[in-house]
């Protein structure tokens, strides 16, 4: 059986799509809990957004950090 971490904190290269991958991954692979709290580094212009309940956004230079919850 997998561990299901709690906490994920995902740094990828920007402007490639890799934390909407490797969520998509994480996830079917069951290793992430329910309720588990995501910290999530992309790129200041990049458009994306979590399909989770957005809990906070920071801005440092030229990364964006999103925090959410999964589901």
């Amino acid at each position: 059986m997998t561990a299901r971490a709690s906490l994920v904190f995902l740094d990828p290269p920007y402007g490639q799509n890799l934390v909407s991958r490797a969520l998509n991954r994480l996830s079917e692979g069951g290793c992430i809990a329910p309720g588990a709290l995501i910290v999530a580094e992309v790129g200041r212009d990049e458009r994306w957004l979590p399909d989770h309940k957005l809990l906070a956004e920071r801005q440092h230079g030229a990364a964006r950090v999103l925090i959410f919850r999964a589901v």
